[in-house]
């Protein structure tokens, strides 16, 4: 003898072998090719690259933020100068980490633009946190190098003070 079919409720979705009708609902079983999609059927459709649905806007404002921030001023150097460093600056010089800023926000509207329909981005849910993540850890690097650079420049017997900016904090709120 061969094995009953399974069948499923249309309305519960349960499975039941040998029986014709559900137990519970008392509609007809069918089989699993007739359940409906779990996917919305505009999954698929799709959106235009300025489209600001499912938090794509909410990830291209804070993308551009950080892209804003790392161009703005992050730190400014106390003494007879009083040289401002921007995150360019600070890559240029002495935090290559600091490249790591702009690349992670490129990233993200680069899934934007990629990435045109809500399957697609449903997919892309756990990179983009990623790569907020990532322009956190790169901050945080660079404020503890430039914190240790203080530190060594004031152990050789200099006096030196920095003092954070607005640009750093823009990005801090781009990437979160």
């Amino acid at each position: 003898m061969g094995e009953a079919p399974t069948r499923f409720c249309p309305f519960c979705e349960e499975p039941f072998e040998g029986l014709d009708r559900c137990p519970d609902h008392d509609l007809p079983l069918v089989p699993i090719e007739r359940l409906g999609r779990c996917v919305p059927p505009d999954a698929d459709a799709p959106l235009a690259a300025y489209d600001p649905r499912f938090g794509r806007g909410w990830v291209a404002l804070g993308a551009a933020l950080v892209c804003v921030g790392w161009l703005s001023p992050w730190a400014t150097r106390g003494g007879a100068d009083g040289a401002t460093l921007t995150g360019l600056g600070l890559a240029v010089g002495p935090a290559l980490n600091a490249w790591i800023v702009p690349a992670a926000a490129c990233g993200q509207l680069s899934i934007l633009l990629r990435q045109r329909t809500r399957r697609a981005l449903r997919a892309m849910r756990v990179a983009v946190p990623f790569l907020s993540a990532v322009v956190l850890a790169a901050v945080a690097l660079t404020a503890w190098r430039v914190h240790a650079g203080v530190a060594a420049i004031e152990a050789a017997g200099a006096a030196v003070a920095v003092a954070p900016r607005w640009g750093l904090w823009v990005v801090v709120a781009g990437a979160l």
